[in-house]
């Protein structure tokens, strides 16, 4: 269901109206599923999709509507307790769908099949890559898809990424893993270390089970389950240039990093998402407190999205104060207080490309009183204002 607004009118709040309609279907119409699952909202600019099968739906932006054989695809997959059965033996029995209607069951959703992953439990895993790992799981679990988890040189970071990916593909039903590196030779072990590993749960290696592509060209394997790549050949490659020469790979263009383990993004059909933005504050948790922000603005301009190439953080001001003028000639006025409590939220989505509820508990917001103190200043207002802000900074 594609709901078309005018260019520049704001999508929020326009939510509800795409759901009445997807709702709305009259019933002399056969659909696979009812309501309509697939709700996209675009004013030619920017278009925003919400998948109705995740387990707590929630608008996101993409770049291009999704393709047919793509919906066909979502709507042929399994339902939860088909899939999860065998693990998950509490899980209700599956919907069904109306009569001659070509899918017999609800269809499950990537995000519904995460949340009812097993626990971890994989042998060979050091304490703190279970306890990671465990983390990890938890965000993907409670819809906090965007998470970096930083660790020490030679404590085993591609091991503990090569075991998440086995387990969104195995376990989760991932479609396709991108495993992205800053240089050419990362790319090479990372390879070495998928095709090395043994999976818990069968004799065989990993690149037994699933085809591993370490991308030399610009081409990916259709049949590929992971794609391992350099930041500078995905650039290329979405810049729609010339094949890339394996020696422009080799010399990082990002300075000094605490890790770079992968970038995982599980879209097929879409271009790359934003890179992980949620940085661990130790090697076993998972929170929000910093980003590689510069790298989304690289993206952006790469995909076309920006004319010129603007560090992340000036855009968001820029964008924070057209809101805000806006906000003003629609009548809407904030105290002094409000306004210190939103120079603090665009300086954090800045930083780390949204804000959630969590990240009150941390430096500044802690020091102003937290989350309590937020939501007595902004009352029911607070978490429709996170949504609001999240969805027009960082779009």
């Amino acid at each position: 269901m594609v709901e078309a607004k005018p260019a520049g009118h704001t999508l929020i709040g326009v939510e509800p109206q795409a759901e009445r309609y997807a709702d709305g279907l009259p019933k002399e119409l056969t659909s696979p599923v009812r309501p309509l699952p697939f709700l996209y909202l675009s004013t030619g600019e920017i278009t925003l999709f919400t998948n109705l099968l995740d387990p707590h739906p929630r608008s996101r932006e993409i770049y291009h509507v999704h393709r047919p054989e793509t919906i066909a695809e979502w709507l042929a997959a399994e339902s939860l307790p088909a899939w999860a059965g065998s693990w998950a033996s509490d899980l209700k029995a599956a919907e069904p769908a109306p009569t001659g209607v070509p899918y017999a069951d609800r269809p499950s959703s990537l995000r519904s099949r995460i949340r009812h992953m097993p626990p971890p439990e994989i042998v060979g895993l050091w304490p703190n890559q279970r306890s990671a790992l465990a983390n990890l799981e938890l965000s993907l679990q409670d819809d906090r898809p965007r998470a970096l988890i930083q660790m020490a040189t030679g404590s085993g970071k591609t091991l503990l990424a090569v075991s998440s990916t086995y387990r969104l593909i195995k376990l989760a039903g991932a479609r396709r893993v991108l495993f992205l590196v800053d240089r050419g030779n990362l790319g090479k072990q990372a390879e070495d270390e998928f095709a090395a590993y043994r999976s818990p749960d069968d004799p065989r290696k990993f690149s037994e089970l699933y085809k591993v592509q370490r991308l030399t060209t610009n081409t990916i394997a259709a049949s590929a389950k992971v794609v391992i790549c350099t930041i500078q050949r995905l650039y290329s490659i979405l810049k729609g240039g010339p094949e890339l020469p394996p020696d422009a790979e080799e010399g990082s263009q990002f300075g000094p990093m605490d890790s770079c383990p992968g970038s995982r993004c599980r879209s097929s059909t879409t271009p790359p998402c934003r890179p992980s933005t949620s940085i661990s504050s130790s090697s076993t948790s998972v929170t929000g407190r910093s980003t590689h922000s510069g790298a989304v603005s690289l993206l952006r301009f790469a995909l076309r999205r920006d004319g010129e190439l603007v560090p992340f953080a000036e855009r968001v001001r820029e964008r924070f104060a057209t809101w805000l003028a806006q906000q003003t000639g629609h009548g809407r006025h904030f105290t002094p207080e409000q306004m210190r409590w939103l120079g603090m939220i665009r300086d954090h989505i800045a930083t780390s490309l949204e804000i959630d509820s969590e990240d009150f508990g941390y430096t500044p917001f802690v020091e102003a009183g937290g989350l309590g103190r937020a939501s007595e200043v902004f009352g029911s207002a607070l978490r429709p204002l996170l949504d609001e802000l999240n969805t027009l900074l960082a779009a």
